[in-house]
């Protein structure tokens, strides 16, 4: 149905050409702003903007946080935990308590972080497609 070439683009091209996906765009456009705004002169009150990821997947209704470091396995990837919880705050909305944020700059780190997460997603083969995945992921920048 080409969502995946909708949000994506071409496979490997981060850059924000008119034919890349809704992702690569998004990405470029926000930390864009968010370097013009931290770079602006400062008169008075200082404004920084720092943005950060997370990326969970959800897999037989368990949270995996995707950014751990490495090849090691999470402890919640594992066995049982309550590591990682859904939470609702009045002003940060919805939100995964525990989850490891990792600050980015570039679109190219922010690439590289769903790179690597998705290489730990748990995946199976159908008819269809060999490498299906198993479960659902969000991966947030704020």
């Amino acid at each position: 149905s080409g969502k995946t070439h909708s949000m994506l683009g071409e496979e490997g091209d981060p850059g924000a050409q008119p034919e890349s996906g809704l992702i690569p765009r998004v990405v470029k456009g926000v930390l864009e702003k968010a370097a013009m705004v931290n770079s602006a002169p400062k008169s008075g009150a200082s404004t920084e903007i720092m943005v950060c990821c997370t990326y969970i997947e959800i897999y037989q209704e368990r949270l995996v946080d995707l950014l751990v470091p490495g090849d090691e396995k999470p402890a919640h990837m594992i066995g049982p935990t309550d590591q990682l919880r859904i939470r609702s705050h009045p002003d940060l909305g919805v939100y995964v308590q525990n989850a490891l944020e990792e600050e980015v700059s570039t679109p190219e780190e922010v690439f590289k972080l769903m790179h690597n997460g998705n290489a730990k997603r748990r995946t199976g083969a159908h008819y269809l497609n060999e490498r299906s995945s198993r479960s659902h992921a969000i991966f947030t920048i704020k």
